[in-house]
């Protein structure tokens, strides 16, 4: 395993990973969508098989060093793994299980926590945005607005642009206005300043002439 992890390109890692069994592989790859430690409950749920039915894939996993014991559960035993194991995913599979994992963190997060787990949060449904639901696109918004507003006080400006832009990109043109207009000016406001930051000065004056129009 150790030359394998150290052979240039990605190639040699993706044939190692798929010459095993599919269920071990199928758990791999979802595994490589999530954070760096993976509890087997949330596991579980994710999957959507039985408890045990995860047993046998996560023994050839443990057997192969491609995953290893962690505090949490389990981790990738590399950085180089886990980047294999995704490359064998196509977009639209990678979005799905974005989707899904961000779909269970939300049911599982209460409101008064949100602040603990807004950056995975934001990023799961960022990149399953496709799947989102009408309701769940509303929910994104506000995600991506904290998401933003804590990274601006954290100095990572570029970052927070990206995520006010995502909650930009979840409303449809203005509707926001009418049915939630404290976030709707708080969302461009934010945006605005973050695209100021950046010098990207001609995104900056189309969201304060948004805003110039709807001050009334």
């Amino acid at each position: 395993i150790f030359t394998i992890l150290m052979s240039p390109g990605v190639e040699p890692r993706r044939l190692y990973i798929e010459r095993h069994a599919p269920d071990a592989r199928e758990l791999l790859q979802l595994v490589s969508c999530l954070r760096d430690e993976m509890d087997i409950a949330s596991l579980d749920e994710l999957s959507g098989g039985s408890r045990e039915s995860l047993d046998a894939p996560l023994s050839v996993l443990l057997e192969a060093a491609l995953i290893m014991p962690s505090p949490l559960g389990f981790r990738f035993a590399h950085d180089r793994i886990r980047e294999a194991a995704h490359e064998l995913l196509t977009e639209e599979e990678r979005a799905r299980i974005h989707y899904r994992t961000g779909k269970l963190l939300l049911e599982r997060t209460p409101e008064g926590s949100l602040d603990d787990r807004v950056f995975e949060l934001a990023d799961h449904l960022n990149r399953g945005i496709a799947h989102l639901s009408a309701e769940e696109r509303e929910k994104a918004v506000d995600i991506n607005l904290l998401a933003g507003k804590r990274t601006v006080a954290r100095g990572g400006v570029t970052q927070a642009s990206d995520y006010f832009e995502h909650g930009l990109g979840l409303v449809e043109s203005g509707a926001d206005w009418s049915t939630q207009r404290p976030r709707a000016f708080a969302l461009r406001w934010e945006a605005a300043n973050a695209a100021f930051q950046l010098r990207r000065f001609e995104r900056c004056t189309q969201l304060l002439d948004e805003l110039d129009a709807r001050d009334d």
